[in-house]
């Protein structure tokens, strides 16, 4: 019998399943294929099969007959498995039929989609000679294979893994509140592995105690994820981060070149914790998990990268930089202080213009120029945050000239608004500056005592 079966509500009843020839099992990242291709083999031994099991891993990829071993351990030793490839084929089959000739045969390959090649020739192998005994077999993959693999599992019978539904998702979580099962299916999208993940941070049975696992659920995904290549996690955190990206942007965020981006992007939508552009991590609570993973430099980090791609694409790159450590980039500086004049909203523009003066300014006339920006906006906000600017300001700027003229400009401001004494206090401290160096331009300045 051929075709796919949906298993989305717990692990369905196998026992009549293990007597087709071969069974392929698909599902993407945590969906539940190990744990489904288990209790296939524990029926298959209660109903009396001869089970042997193999995991097939990436490490292993490039070991020759490394699954056919697990399944046959010590029966390939003395074999040159490079050189004698046809010799070891015949063999293992040998030992397969006496095998099935005593007992029917179950066997389980695990993610072999990650075989080595000579492991899936020889499962290629004994699907085509070996009709007339008592096997079952049982091949669990991901959505994405190589053409081998592709041409093993062929037109199989399939069982299709998707996620759970609620009542899959209230079986696996037991007692518990019904809008807490929705809110761990909302968050999980149904993946057991996420779900298990969330389920063993043992927090209150609350949409808060949902929130508060994503620092356990990272415990576990962030190396998974790593496995994949370092690539991989840094593209599923820039992803996580910014949200609602195309891969050149989401490219750029990871650090890595288009090329290297697009397959990270694939490897993550194999996976299936991406979908098509723009990209968005598929599970709420593997995005907070992400996040709670990343430290305050990477974001600055990732943030800045953000800015210099938009900004290379003639696009507004305003709020990354907001959101990024100091470049020092003669860019950023004026990408910054073109924000700060195009916003209307004086808080904002008094964000960006703090934001400016994190920037390593080495000209001492800038940083006045902006500081006296941020000190008249400051008027309006709070006259207290104006002044204390004006005093750092003030220490910070060694040009005496420069610094009267920023004194007289915010002091006014002051004076007119909100405190008459503090804007003399300050014209008297921007006169006494200038006067010890040039007495005489401290009238050119127009610097003289207001009381």
């Amino acid at each position: 019998m051929t075709g796919v079966l949906e298993a989305r509500n717990g692990v369905p009843e196998l026992r009549a399943r293990v007597r087709h020839r071969i069974t392929f099992v698909e599902g993407r990242l945590g969906s539940g294929k190990s744990s489904l291709l288990a209790e296939m083999a524990r029926q298959a031994q209660a109903s009396g099969f001869t089970v042997r099991t193999a995991a097939a891993s990436a490490v292993e990829t490039d070991l020759p007959f490394g699954v056919v071993d697990q399944l046959f351990p010590g029966k390939l030793d003395g074999f040159d498995l490079d050189g004698d490839v046809h010799g070891v084929l015949r063999h293992a089959t040998q030992y397969l039929r006496e095998l099935a000739v005593q007992h029917p045969v179950f066997l389980a390959v695990d993610n072999v989609d990650k075989a080595d090649e000579q492991s899936v020739r020889w499962l290629t192998f004994i699907h085509h000679r070996l009709a007339d005994l008592s096997l079952s077999m049982v091949l669990t993959s991901g959505p994405v294979r190589s053409g081998l693999v592709n041409e093993l599992v062929g037109p199989l019978e399939r069982i299709r893994l998707g996620g759970l539904e609620l009542a899959g998702c209230a079986r696996m979580i037991g007692q518990a509140p019904e809008e807490y099962v929705v809110a761990c299916r909302d968050a999980t999208g149904g993946n057991p592995y996420l779900l298990r993940e969330l389920l063993a941070a043992q927090q209150p049975k609350t949409c808060a105690g949902i929130e508060a696992s994503a620092g356990a659920v990272a415990i576990s995904l962030i190396p998974r994820l790593a496995w994949c290549g370092e690539d991989v996690l840094a593209m599923a955190k820039g992803v996580a981060l910014l949200d609602q990206m195309s891969i050149p942007l989401a490219s750029a965020v990871a650090g890595l070149g288009l090329e290297r981006g697009m397959a990270a992007a694939a490897k993550l939508a194999e996976l299936g914790f991406v979908g098509e552009e723009p990209l968005a991590i598929t599970y709420p609570i593997a995005r907070k998990a992400l996040l709670h993973s990343m430290t305050s430099p990477e974001r600055e980090t990732a943030h800045g990268r953000a800015a210099r791609f938009l900004h290379s694409r003639g696009e507004n790159a305003g709020e990354h930089l907001m959101a990024s450590a100091p470049l020092g980039e003669d860019w950023a500086i004026e990408a910054l202080r073109d924000a700060a004049r195009r916003e209307q909203s004086p808080d904002r523009a008094a964000r960006y213009l703090r934001r400016l003066l994190r920037e390593p300014l080495q000209d001492n006339g800038l940083r006045a120029e902006v500081v006296g920006q941020l000190g008249l906006l400051e008027t309006h906000l709070d006259p207290d945050a104006a002044f204390e600017s004006l005093t750092k300001a003030s220490e910070q700027i060694t040009d005496p000239v420069v610094e009267a003229k920023l004194t007289l400009t915010l002091a006014y401001e002051i004076a007119e608004r909100q405190d008459r004494g503090r804007a003399v206090a300050a014209l008297d401290s921007a006169a006494t500056a200038v006067t010890a160096t040039d007495p005489d331009l401290s009238h050119s300045l127009g610097l003289t005592r207001l009381d």
